[in-house]
């Protein structure tokens, strides 16, 4: 429902942490604003210099939630 996200990232980032996240490329693609605000809800290393985080959104622009939703979608029939 695209209310939360897992991200790959070269640094750790404790629970409770307030994140802006502008996916760039995204933005381009489309030409709509990707833009969110979140917090992080779980971190862990995946392996050196590589962690897993666990982000629920607060703020999500709908350029974004559609285009999470697309990717969710093909990526779980593919």
């Amino acid at each position: 429902n695209a209310k939360a996200i897992g991200i790959s990232a070269a640094v750790f980032l404790p629970k409770g942490v307030k994140v802006r996240m502008e996916f760039e490329s995204f933005r381009q693609h489309s030409g709509v604003d990707c833009s969110a605000q979140g917090e992080i809800i779980r971190c862990f290393m995946l392996k050196e210099r590589d962690y897993f985080l666990g982000v629920t959104l607060s703020e999500i622009s709908s350029g974004l939630t559609q285009h999470l939703l697309e990717k969710a979608y093909t990526r779980n029939i593919a």
